[in-house]
């Protein structure tokens, strides 16, 4: 049960990571898509020997990601405390969003580094179809886009 459960953690860790941006890790609110978790380990037909590997890579960035989202989290609410004073500090604003950004580009490097490693585990089959996922993602999330987009006129909310 507890590789099971940790198999699981692992898929959806790598859903996560498999996303070439935040904005096609989403494609709508409450709508994941047709490849998040455990199903994405079945869709690439991983050996066990594969997932054991990954899960390790995973077990191994766990404290350093959860470290980096804690930062990334306080990093916004101080952008959020500083935008928000009276009068108004750009350079504190500034200040602060390139702080964001410093940690935003950490996180990004880390999930690069680890989907690297992944993609060395990985046969060419496997990253054929890695790529044949991402790029029904992307469409997947475009067709949300365009569907949810306000028409003229239209307020946003």
């Amino acid at each position: 049960m507890k590789i099971g459960k940790s198999l699981a953690l692992s898929a959806l860790i790598i859903a996560g990571l498999l996303t070439a941006s935040p904005a096609q890790s989403q494609t709508g609110p409450g709508h994941p898509g047709p490849f998040i978790g455990p199903r994405m380990f079945e869709t690439l037909q991983l050996t066990d020997g594969q997932k054991t590997t990954i899960d390790g890579l995973f077990a191994a960035n766990r404290g350093n990601a959860r470290s980096q989202h804690q930062r990334l989290q306080l990093q916004r609410q101080l952008l959020r405390n500083t935008a928000q004073t009276q009068p108004f500090d750009e350079a504190g604003v500034r200040f602060q969003a390139q702080e964001l950004a410093k940690l935003q580009a950490e996180m990004m490097v880390q999930r690069a580094a680890v989907m690297n490693q992944i993609s060395g585990i990985l046969t060419a089959e496997q990253k054929a179809k890695l790529q044949e996922l991402r790029e029904q993602r992307k469409a997947h999330f475009q067709e949300w886009r365009e569907r949810h987009r306000p028409q003229p006129g239209q307020q946003q909310g």
